[in-house]
């Protein structure tokens, strides 16, 4: 896949009903935590844009376009998704769901 058909996907990932869903139901079984909902995955990706901007800066040949643009807006911003499968495990459980997920989209 190439790198702007990739980053249009990222974007409708942003914007999934699925995920938004997840996220709900993550944050509302965390309720007892500080939040994990759409927001905080949202902050989370832009804090990490914002990084890996400031490491191409100091950095051009560190990370190829697909890392920068692609991976790590992605990891972060779905780094919580598990919570709405196993609050306990979330890591795991969203890093199975979000494989699954990105091979539906053809992006593994």
């Amino acid at each position: 896949m190439d790198l702007e058909k990739a980053k249009r996907l990222v974007s409708a990932c942003l914007s999934d009903p699925v995920i938004e869903r997840l996220y709900e139901e993550g944050d509302e079984l965390s309720r007892h935590q500080t939040k994990h909902d759409i927001d905080h995955a949202n902050q989370v990706m832009e804090l990490a844009n914002k990084v890996t901007a400031e490491l191409h800066n100091r950095f051009p040949d560190l990370l190829d376009d697909w890392t920068r643009e692609v991976v790590i807006p992605l990891a972060a911003f779905l780094h919580d998704i598990g919570r709405a499968i196993n609050v306990e495990d979330h890591a795991k459980a969203g890093a199975k769901w979000s494989l699954n997920y990105l091979k539906e989209l053809r992006l593994s």
